[in-house]
């Protein structure tokens, strides 16, 4: 898939995550996290040795603690001042992430430690180019804001490059 196929494919799962359900106007189905993520029974070096890849996942929901854990990784606020675990160009934090689920589809906000609810049902197979993917229970949509990234990147384009963004997994 190209970067010029890609990205379409990304807006439109944007506009149907705002747009499928009317959420804000729904009881709020927001999950907040914990906290802090609970630390973890192993070092770096340990977690570096067990790392390998896989194409089998498990099927069964995450729990809050285990979702806390990996968004705090993935873009978690780390220090007083708001700024996160991810480091950003310019520390202009452009990313954002989207969880989707076997039952809804959520925007992380870390400042808040909440994944806010979109949309209810399974997005997963509309974004997974392969099928094994769609299978896991969960699938991290990581989206560039181009709107934060700083104007010396550019254009839009230079801004996803800038942003690192370019999901091309084609060699």
């Amino acid at each position: 898939m190209t970067t010029k196929s890609y990205i379409p494919r990304m807006l439109a799962l944007t506009l149907m995550l705002l747009l499928a359900a009317p959420a804000w106007a729904q009881e709020s189905k927001d999950i907040v996290l914990p906290e802090r993520p609970a630390l973890a029974n192993f070092d770096l070096y340990t977690a570096l040795d067990r790392r390998q890849t896989t194409r089998k996942y498990k099927t069964t929901e995450l729990s809050a603690s285990d979702l806390a854990a990996i968004l705090w990784a993935a873009n978690g606020v780390n220090r007083p001042d708001g700024k996160r675990t991810a480091p950003s160009a310019h520390g202009k934090q452009y990313m954002d992430i989207y969880l989707l689920g076997p039952t809804g589809n959520y925007f992380y906000d870390p400042l808040n430690r909440k994944l806010k609810f979109l949309s209810a049902g399974d997005l997963k197979h509309k974004v997974a180019v392969q099928e094994y993917v769609s299978l896991a229970s969960h699938i991290l949509v990581l989206v560039v804001d181009v709107d934060k990234v700083s104007e010396k990147a550019g254009s839009n384009e230079r801004k996803l490059n800038f942003g690192n963004a370019s999901a091309d997994p084609s060699p």
